[in-house]
């Protein structure tokens, strides 16, 4: 009869702090020391992200100039896309839970 007393834990996924997030009160948020105007916390989660277009983000120079390559930003970028590509794949074709929430994980780090 040895039961703990600590709660089971469980995953609390991205869409529902952001919903928690939301939910916090004007009167709260002053409490907090955040400003309804200027700092509400759900704005801290991004939901859509800003994409730069190539010519703000155009090809470097490799070795000297003989090559062009392109930079870590778009590069990062590209592995973005295809990660969130692979979740909407995945919920799709009816993937099990556990494969969509490790491409989910990969989209958070």
């Amino acid at each position: 009869e040895s039961k703990s007393l600590q709660p089971d834990k469980r995953l609390f996924p991205p869409h529902e702090v952001y919903t928690a997030l939301k939910k916090i009160s004007d009167s709260d948020l002053h409490l907090l020391g955040l400003s309804d105007e200027y700092a509400r916390p759900e704005w801290m989660i991004l939901t859509v992200m800003p994409v730069p277009p190539p010519p703000v983000r155009p090809s470097i120079a490799v070795d000297g100039g003989a090559m062009r390559s392109e930079d870590d930003l778009t590069y990062k970028l590209g592995d973005i896309i295809k990660a969130s590509a692979n979740v909407r794949r995945c919920e799709q074709e009816g993937a099990p839970a556990h494969v969509i929430t490790e491409f989910e994980q990969l989209l958070q780090v």
